[in-house]
């Protein structure tokens, strides 16, 4: 798609250059932040405003953008797994065949990402910004886990909700092609 358009892709990615050497020359500024994106006169917004510092600041909704790229992350390595999983047993694999193959071959690149993004949000922790410093608290929690959740759960998933569909043979019989 991109490489049939490759005119349109460069004079966008030329017009969103100026545009950004525009945005810094003139040194306007874009505050779009997640409260200038909501409803404020919305009755539930209005009581999480009221009440967000209640928690002793753990309300702040600059952290829902943290958790949510946490969250993000963490769905990227189930589907990332899922996805090994579901190929190997199209080629025929029974269920735990294709969990090990998986594990082996896509856990570990899961595991390094996970341990890699950690370990790499994690020196964060050694900064002045006491923001900055709380977030690394959060991130490195959500990297770790949803890694081990990914590895540990969808294999496990699959097999509760794949039920007797687990044999590979069959799958392979039944597959149908995606694109």
């Amino acid at each position: 798609m991109i490489f049939n358009n490759r005119l349109r892709v460069c004079l966008f990615f030329l017009l969103v250059s100026l545009f950004l050497a525009w945005q810094l020359a003139t040194g306007l500024r874009m505050d779009a932040s997640f409260q200038k994106m909501v409803p404020l006169q919305h009755p539930f917004i209005q009581n999480m405003l009221c009440h967000m510092e209640d928690g002793g600041n753990s309300g702040n909704t600059i952290r829902i953008a943290v958790v949510a790229l946490g969250v993000g992350i963490g769905v990227d390595y189930g589907i990332y797994i899922y996805s090994r999983l579901e190929s190997f047993m199209r080629q025929g694999m029974s269920l735990e065949e294709a969990c090990y193959a998986t594990l082996t071959i896509t856990g570990k690149a899961v595991t390094f990402t996970g341990l890699t993004l950690a370990i790499g949000v994690g020196t964060w922790i050694f900064s002045p910004l006491k923001f900055q410093a709380d977030m690394v608290i959060l991130l490195t929690f959500m990297f770790v886990w949803n890694m081990i959740g990914a590895i540990w759960l969808m294999p496990a998933l699959a097999r509760l909700l794949l039920g007797g569909k687990a044999d590979g043979r069959n799958m392979r019989r039944t597959a149908t092609v995606s694109v």
